[in-house]
Formats: structure tokens, C-alpha cells, sequence
């Protein structure tokens, strides 16, 4: 379960928050720190359990962000053998672009070496105009693009009614955005991270369509907020519930 949210920047590129939802068994993951795949620097932090990342920022200023696949094919079947999504997410970034991308994805789904359990995967150009999702149910692939703004869940318990839910929050925060900022101003990417560390209902830690999720068995773990420009990319990082406003990990990238 996690919600990725992706605002255009007026004067180009693009601000995107993730939040990323866990088992509270689940290990404490390393903060962002430099890579390469394919010759690519990029920034990613790191999951405890199963290797990888689920979110990357590479020097072109592409952002591939990996959720949970919330449909499962009857077809799919569980294994030991199946590959981390999160390392698959870091061989990816090593593609040269979006369209190299999709060729591997597409040729390993047809040959069945798409071997990971199902997933979401959003790509955002470094224009951040468009937004490319491919879903895969563990067994069929298929792909769409979408134009910014744009809000993307995942949750085991009610996507859809979630879906919907996170979605009428984060178009009613965006107008007031809007009436708040000047006319053709950036929203500061603070004001993004604050709709990720907020809660829903009336209990103090809020509902199943919070974006800062507490559950019993499952709850926010952390919020990432990526800041892609026309000079730099910034990665910042904050560990723990995003409501609990641990600090920030922050760390740069030039543009190539």
C-alpha cells in the first residue's frame, strides 16, 4: 500500500511525494545514497528485507516509483524463486529511456522472465508532463500514460474506495493551493510533504483513506519527496511515519 502523488513545475520538471506503506514487521530501511546501473548515477534508498529500492531518481531527472500491483491474475503463482520487485526496479533505471524501458518489460512479460509478485510501476519524465504506469498482475503486462497532476495508490484492503478517496484529497488540496499561491507560482515542495504526513476521520491517527496510514498489522513507514529541475535533483527522505516528522535525509543530484 503507498500513494505517489506528481505535481508539474511551472517553469518545468516536476514535484512528486511517495509514501510507502509496510508490515510493521517489516525491517527498517537505509536512507538515499548514490548508484549506477547501465552507467546511470541515481539516488535511492534502500528496503532491509529484499534488496532494492522503491523509489529512484537517475541524472536525467526520471523518476521510476514501484507500488504494489492491487489485481493478481488467478494464473500467478506464488515462489521462493520469484525476484524482489525492488531489484528489479534498479535494474530498470539502467535503461537508457522510457521507450528501452518498455521493451524490456514487454519482451521479458512475453517470454514469462517477468517473475515478481504483481505491481505498479510510474515513470515521470524530467519535462513532467506525462506519467507512464505499467501494471502487471503477475502473469499480463499492459501500460498507460497519464498527464500531470496526477495521484496513484495501492491498497490491499479497498482500492478503489481508497483510490477515490486520496484522489478527492488531493484535488481539494491542490485548489487551495492554487487560491493561496501567486498567480503562476511552484508549490513548495514542503506544502506537498505536509498532504503526506495528514490524516482523515476523527481518530487521531486516521482512516483507512489517510495519507499518512496507521494500522494493526500495516502503517506509513516513510515519505519521500523528489524535486526534479531544470540544474539539480533533489531526494529528500523522511523515515518513520510522516507524521511523526523525523528529519529529513536530503541529497542532490546535478542534471546530466
Amino acid at each position: 500500500m503507498c500513494t505517489l502523488s506528481l505535481l508539474p513545475r511551472p517553469q518545468g520538471g516536476y514535484l512528486l511525494a511517495m509514501t510507502r506503506d509496510e508490515r510493521r514487521t517489516r525491517g527498517i530501511a537505509e536512507p538515499p545514497q548514490p548508484g549506477a546501473s547501465g552507467g546511470r548515477r541515481y539516488l535511492a534508498p534502500r528496503d532491509a528485507d529484499a534488496g532494492g529500492s522503491w523509489i529512484v531518481v537517475d541524472e536525467a531527472g526520471r523518476t521510476l516509483c514501484l507500488l504494489n500491483g492491487d489485481v493478481q491474475a488467478a494464473r500467478f503463482a506464488e515462489s521462493d524463486r520469484l525476484q524482489s520487485r525492488g531489484e528489479l526496479l534498479l535494474e530498470l533505471v539502467g535503461c537508457p529511456d522510457t521507450l528501452a524501458l518498455r521493451e524490456e518489460l514487454a519482451g521479458r512479460a512475453a517470454a514469462g522472465r517477468l517473475a515478481v509478485r504483481p505491481f505498479q510501476l510510474v515513470v515521470v519524465e524530467r519535462d513532467g508532463a506525462l506519467a507512464t504506469r505499467w501494471q502487471f498482475d503477475g502473469v499480463d503486462l499492459s501500460v498507460e500514460e497519464a498527464r500531470l497532476p496526477w495521484i496513484v495508490t495501492s491498497n490491499g484492503f479497498d482500492p478503489r474506495g481508497v483510490a477515490l478517496a486520496r484522489a478527492e484529497q488531493f484535488a481539494a488540496w491542490r485548489e487551495r493551493q492554487e487560491r493561496e499561491l501567486p498567480s503562476a507560482g511552484a508549490v513548495p515542495w514542503a506544502a506537498l510533504l505536509e498532504l503526506h504526513r495528514s490524516h482523515v476521520g476523527s481518530a487521531d491517527d486516521g482512516q483507512l483513506a489517510s495519507f499518512c496510514l496507521h494500522r494493526p498489522l500495516v502503517s506509513s513507514v516513510s515519505v519521500t519527496v523528489v524535486e526534479a529541475g531544470a540544474e539539480q535533483i533533489a531526494m529528500r527522505y523522511q523515515p518513520g511515519p510522516p507524521c511523526l516528522r523525523a528529519p529529513l535525509h536530503e541529497v542532490c543530484l546535478p542534471c546530466n
